[in-house]
Order: structure tokens, then C-alpha cells, then sequence
């Protein structure tokens, strides 16, 4: 927001508010690229195997879309579970509190492997059993 001399709040004496949007536009990309390409080459990744699958047969390729559902939870998991962990190690570390650190550390390492852990371990299940 630009201040007008005549609508300036008081108390406000000099205003120099112009970033350019350059700079608004590569502090989003510069962490956003590595994502972008990380999606690229597991978007390719699934082409080529389904290529690759669909020389085998029908079988063949249903079998990676039957897991998609628990890759895609364990992906949206650690998506959610990654700032909601480092949100309260971060406090902590601001409050100088390493107690604290290595207690929100240790809870956040044992929820992630126990999850990373039933997931994969999920192919071991019955499919006959309902």
C-alpha cells in the first residue's frame, strides 16, 4: 500500500513501499522449483511404468493404481505432519529450551516411523479377508 501525502496515517513521516513484484515472484519460485521438478519426474516415473505394465496385461497395470491410495496418504501425511512437527521444535528452540526440543524431536520421529512403518507394511494384508 502506498501512502498519499494527504491520507498518510500520523505519526507516519516517510513511506518507501516500492519492491518490485520481481522479487515477490522469486522468493516463491526459488523454493517451489525443486517441488515443481520432484512432481515432473514422478509424473514420468508413473508414465513409463505404465507403459511398461501395460505390455504385461491388464492385471499388470491395476495393480500400481490399487496402492495409489496408501502412497497418496503417506505423501499428504508427510506433507501435513512435516510443519505441524517442526512448528513446536521451532517454538521451543526460540524459547531456549532443548528439553523441550528433543522431547518434541523424539514424539515426531516415533509418529513418522510408526505411520512410514504400518504403510509399509500394508502389502503384507489378506485381500481375500472383508
Amino acid at each position: 500500500m502506498i501512502y498519499r501525502v494527504g491520507n498518510r496515517p500520523p505519526g507516519l513521516r516517510c513511506v518507501v513501499m516500492h519492491k518490485p513484484r520481481t522479487a515477490l515472484f522469486r522468493k516463491l519460485i526459488v523454493p517451489a522449483f525443486p517441488i515443481m521438478v520432484g512432481n515432473l519426474l514422478q509424473t514420468l516415473y508413473n508414465l513409463v511404468d505404465a507403459f511398461f505394465l501395460g505390455k504385461l496385461g491388464k492385471v499388470a497395470v491395476s495393480a500400481p493404481s490399487m496402492s495409489f491410495s496408501i502412497i497418496f496418504f503417506l505423501v499428504v501425511f508427510a506433507f501435513g505432519f512435516s510443519p505441524a512437527s517442526t512448528t513446536p521444535i521451532s517454538q521451543a528452540k526460540g524459547r531456549r529450551r532443548p528439553e523441550k526440543i528433543d522431547f518434541y524431536l523424539g514424539q515426531t520421529a516415533t509418529i513418522g516411523f510408526a505411520v512410514v512403518y504400518r504403510g509399509a507394511s500394508m502389502d503384507r494384508l489378506d485381500p481375500n479377508v472383508q
